[in-house]
């Protein structure tokens, strides 16, 4: 009896450890290639094995579609990119500069946009630099197009340099299923 409640208890504390929560694993994610650039090549190599297209789209992991504007070349030049970027300090999660994302989809639908939250926010004295948001399917995907970062040849790449730039020190963050999807939605300040 006394094994079976000492497993139990194993369990009870190990299990929530084991499914820690998406902010904090995209958070883990983000720092982690901001500590070691070079150290998510591989995983966008893996990522770019998925890849398959189909009207104009990108199909990641046999679900998501991502509207392509460079195709495989975003793949390529994040590969470029990570290989020559610094290393950086971890960003710091700041729960005040952090936009909520609606409950469901049909408030997703009739909420405001991202930036008019972002400017409500600003205006009670929220130090927001940056702002974007996501719909993919599960946190990792999330961060890892925000590397790849698909704006078109020749933009400026504003998620990627967002997520690594050294003049930002804070990151709000705040995920949730809607749906079919993962939205996201990310803030950042200095």
């Amino acid at each position: 009896m006394k094994k079976i409640l000492l497993t139990i208890l194993t369990i009870a504390l190990i299990l929530p450890m084991a499914f820690a929560d998406d902010k904090q694993e995209a958070l883990n994610l983000i720092n982690r290639i901001r500590a070691d650039p070079k150290s998510f090549v591989s995983d966008i190599e893996k990522a770019k094995e998925l890849i398959q297209t189909k009207d104009g789209k990108l199909i990641y992991g046999g679900k998501v579609k991502v509207a392509l504007k460079e195709g495989e070349d975003a793949f390529n030049e994040a590969i470029e990119f990570l290989n020559t970027a610094s290393e950086l300090p971890p960003l710091e999660f700041d729960e005040s500069i952090t936009i909520p994302v609606p409950e469901n989809e049909e408030d997703m639908k009739n909420s405001k946009k991202l930036g008019e939250l972002v400017e409500e926010k600003k205006n009670s004295g929220a130090p927001i630099d940056s702002y974007f948001k996501d719909s993919v399917k599960d946190y990792y995907s999330s961060v890892l197009l925000l590397v790849v970062d698909d704006n078109g040849k020749g933009k400026k790449k504003k998620k990627r340099d967002a997520i690594l730039s050294k003049k930002y020190k804070k990151i709000g963050l705040a995920y949730k299923k809607l749906g079919k999807v993962f939205c996201a939605y990310y803030t950042f300040a200095k």
